[in-house]
């Protein structure tokens, strides 16, 4: 006669008392679980221990792995609380079970003995060894995801979620570069104010409502980006409640900037260094750039004047700005803004192939759009405007949203022009930091005028918006073009002379 044990905290483990004629089923998902028969065809498995009830076909499944639960600190299983409960054992030893029932189990030999050639309501049938296998190995699985640790589940997690930029990160670069939104958001509400009776806005100059107009226009097109925030001022949010908003709209624009801002300063290294190839490599910092260099100075200088003139290149690097007959520091038709090889025409008309140029185009491409459909934009061989390659065909690998996209934009906008303006035209200054004056020169002023240039409604910049939206939307979109009042100060007024006259003349 032979006996059978149960050991606690793996599956049933038949072990002889004396003998070594019978078989063993291994309770630890390192082993396979085969059931070896020596001497007995049919080895049978107490169902109860201590004296008690025999157990049901269910919980002798659970206990062998049909719900193994949770694995205990010895590699073994116990089963899940939603499962039948085995009876608490009365001894104390075993570990594994003490973790799940709060005390010790020690097997009592005598009381777990029984024949093995009897056959009664107390004996079942070894289990299915092939069942046994699949279900240990889904479980070994199981373990495997949770040894990946809560820190590796949080960085996918991370990772998953950053792939998609929130909206606030579009402020700067589709609607005020410059002009915070909480002061965005004053200008409008006082013009609602204003256009509803209730309060009158005083400008001392045109200067100043033209400003005005246009901070109420960006809010618009803020509204218009973000209808989050139009929910919010039409709910029942508090002041305070959109004051905060406002605040991490601010934030999230001035983050993506200095992404932007960074991640344009190595473009240009590439773009520099394949276009011009210099002697001296252009190296990813701005260091090196502005106007001591030559390439970039050229830049940075005005189409009136000719760089190639070494007086010229001297009277600028020398940045006397009290120099009436060269004022260099408030004139914003710079080269970088106009196609390679441009030549100013005999009539002084600033405006041809105005914002036409090759690296201006390949930037927004950079910023709005993707990295590789700046790739699409190519130096027309004939001279003047860059083209578009018809050949080029736009990367489907990535997911990523960019920020057209995220923010509907489907049309090139005046402002997202401007940024790119003011984007290009600073990362070729030897600046080390982000700053609005860069060597007397004045981007925040550069950026309204271009802004300006737009609003106000003309056949030419109607014409130059269908040209954009042909170079970086080729699919076919519309141009909505913002109005506003003429300009007092030296651009606007040079601009309002070269349309009139169609003639002015510079001296150098």
């Amino acid at each position: 006669m032979s006996s059978y044990s149960y050991q606690p905290g793996s599956a049933f483990h038949p072990g002889a008392q004396g003998s070594s004629s019978h078989g063993h089923v291994t309770g630890t998902p390192e082993q396979s679980n085969v059931v070896t028969q020596h001497g007995h065809n049919a080895p049978t498995y107490p169902v109860g221990f201590n004296g008690g009830p025999p157990y049901t076909q269910n919980e002798r499944n659970h206990a062998l792995g049909g719900d193994l639960g949770m694995p205990t600190s010895d590699n073994s299983f116990y089963p899940s609380h939603s499962q039948p409960q085995m009876p608490a054992p009365t001894t104390a030893s075993t570990p594994g079970y003490q973790a799940r029932y709060g005390h010790h189990l020690e097997p009592n030999a005598s009381s777990l003995s029984m024949s093995s050639d009897t056959t009664s309501q107390n004996e079942i049938s070894a289990p299915d060894t092939s069942t046994l296998q699949t279900q240990l190995a889904f479980y070994k699985r199981r373990i495997e995801e949770y040894e990946m640790g809560d820190e590796e589940r949080s960085r996918k997690s991370k990772k998953a979620k950053t792939r998609e930029k929130p909206p606030e990160r579009c402020f700067r670069k589709a609607v005020s570069l410059y002009v915070s939104a909480q002061e965005l958001y004053r200008d409008w509400n006082d013009d609602y104010l204003e256009r509803n009776g209730m309060a009158s806005a005083k400008f001392r100059d045109v200067d100043t409502k033209r400003n005005f107009d246009r901070n109420v226009s960006s809010f618009n097109k803020l509204l218009e980006y973000i209808p989050r925030l139009q929910m919010m001022i039409d709910g029942d949010a508090s002041s305070q409640e959109i004051r905060e908003y406002l605040h991490k709209i601010d934030q999230g624009g001035n983050a993506a900037r200095s992404d932007d801002c960074n991640h344009i300063k190595e473009f240009f290294r590439d773009f520099l260094n394949a276009e011009h190839r210099p002697e001296v490599l252009f190296t990813k910092e701005r260091t090196g750039r502005g106007v001591q260099n030559d390439i970039t100075g050229k830049y940075l200088c005005p189409i009136h004047y000719n760089w190639d003139d070494p007086s010229v290149c001297t009277r600028i690097r020398a940045g006397n700005i009290m120099d009436p007959k060269f004022p260099i520091f408030v004139n914003y038709y710079l080269w970088f803004l106009y196609p390679d090889g441009y030549e100013l025409p005999p009539n002084g008309r600033v405006e041809h192939l105005f914002l036409r140029s090759l690296i201006l185009v390949k930037v927004w491409c950079y910023i709005f759009t993707s990295p590789g459909s700046a790739e699409a934009i190519i130096k027309n061989p004939n001279g003047g405007p860059p083209i578009r390659n018809r050949a080029y065909a736009p990367s489907t690998k990535s997911t990523k949203t960019n920020v057209a996209r995220l923010i509907g934009m489907t049309s090139v906008t005046a402002h997202s022009i401007a940024y790119t303006v003011i984007m290009t035209g600073f990362n070729l200054t030897d600046a080390l930091f982000w700053t609005s004056k860069y060597n007397n020169f004045n981007f925040h002023a550069l950026y309204d005028f271009i802004v300006d240039y737009f609003r106000e409604s003309t056949p030419e910049s109607e014409d130059l918006l269908r040209w954009w939206n042909s170079m970086v939307f080729p699919n076919g979109v519309g141009a909505a073009i913002d109005r506003t009042e003429a300009s007092t100060n030296a651009s606007y007024s040079l601009l309002e002379a070269s349309r009139a006259t169609a003639s002015t003349t510079f001296s150098t």
